[in-house]
């Protein structure tokens, strides 16, 4: 047998659609950035045109709304209808954006809870910080969790580097941590776990805010 084209799941579909989308978008005028490949530009209107994507979920941005909606046809034209969402509040890769008082605010609450719910014993919403002045210690004799929980505690680990990496910077410490510990991780290491999600539960609303500068740029920090 063979395909007329890429068949999705098989290894070598995410790079053949990555070069079809760069190609594309390098054909209409854009700049692939040289630092992030999946960032291009171009000036439209001697203002920056910005594409960023992840697999088949972009981004485009530019000062004025018309120009958006013409490269949207544009790209519609070559690879078929897209779902569009405009306004002030989006979904991206599971992240939530909100636009008010030209403020962004960011969460990941429904990440959130989905850690939480899999780990799968209760979870007391009482913890006034991610972790304890023990948690870089480690127990040599603590046992080492079976793998059903071996599984979960890596699931639950690398779900919440994602999201202290976006949203949650105040995880970055505790997280990072246990992502030392994924490879065996110990019954010890399961109740930092616990420790870093009872925090969660009490603190799920926290919202990342991103202000403006007075020149109308976000400041990312």
């Amino acid at each position: 047998m063979e395909l007329m084209k890429a068949m999705y799941g098989t290894l070598t579909a995410p790079i053949l659609w990555y070069q079809l989308l760069a190609a594309t978008l390098t054909d209409l005028g854009f700049t692939i950035n040289v630092y992030d490949p999946c960032v291009a530009n171009k000036l439209i209107d001697g203002k920056q045109f910005a594409v960023c994507w992840y697999v088949d979920d972009l981004k485009l941005s530019h000062e004025s709304s018309e120009v958006v909606s013409d490269m949207i046809k544009v790209i519609e034209s070559k690879f078929g209808k897209m779902t569009v969402t405009r306004g002030q509040k989006h979904t991206y890769l599971g992240i939530e954006f909100e636009i008010k008082n030209k403020r962004v605010h960011i969460n990941m609450k429904e990440y959130l809870q989905e850690c939480i719910d899999s780990y799968g014993e209760s979870i007391m919403c009482n913890a006034t910080t991610p972790a304890t002045k023990e948690l870089m210690e480690v127990n040599e004799n603590s046992q080492r969790l079976e793998n059903f929980r071996k599984d979960k505690f890596h699931h639950i680990v690398a779900k919440l580097l994602y999201i202290s990496k976006r949203s949650r910077l105040d995880l970055q410490v505790s997280i990072g941590y246990l992502c030392t510990r994924v490879q065996y991780p110990t019954v010890d290491d399961w109740k930092k776990l616990q420790r870093v999600l009872q925090y969660i539960c009490g603190t799920i609303n926290i919202e990342r805010i991103v202000p403006m500068k007075p020149s109308g740029k976000f400041i990312f920090y």
